[in-house]
């Protein structure tokens, strides 16, 4: 497969597999999903580096959007949010960045990555209010 179409296809196998049958929508490189008082956002970045030196790598950044909060469309690491991090800030457990070439079973990686997105809705679920609370006073 095209190294270029790794990512896009990863994330809409991922997205049709994994995370639509509970609910995310996908659009583009980003699936959200609606939590009752916020969105929660997943985004799948591409490495400005990608195609230098063969290898690949993307990140996946975690966003909230709080549903009664004016929209912030600019953000550095996930547009439409108002509080954004990268994914293993919130689970230690994962990658700072994803490798992958030819050879990597795609499979794995989904499989991989729909544990850690839960468990990165869960972390979320659980700070939900306070993170809301310092998004506002920040302001």
């Amino acid at each position: 497969m095209d190294l270029k179409k790794w990512l896009p296809t990863l994330i809409s196998e991922l997205h049709a597999e994994f995370l639509k049958p509970i609910a995310f929508r996908k659009n583009g490189r980003t699936v959200s999903r609606d939590r009752g008082s916020y969105w929660e956002r997943f985004n799948f970045q591409s490495s400005q580096w990608n195609g230098a030196g063969g290898s690949w790598r993307f990140y996946v950044n975690v966003g909230m959007e709080f549903k009664d909060l004016p929209p912030r469309r600019r953000w550095s690491y996930c547009a439409n949010t108002h509080w954004a991090c990268r994914l293993e800030q919130l689970v230690p457990e994962a990658p700072h960045q994803w490798e992958f070439d030819d050879a990597t079973d795609r499979a794995a990686v989904k499989q991989t990555l729909a544990h850690l997105l839960m468990q990165a809705s869960g972390t979320l679920a659980g700070r939900a209010d306070a993170l809301r609370t310092e998004y506002v006073a920040a302001q």
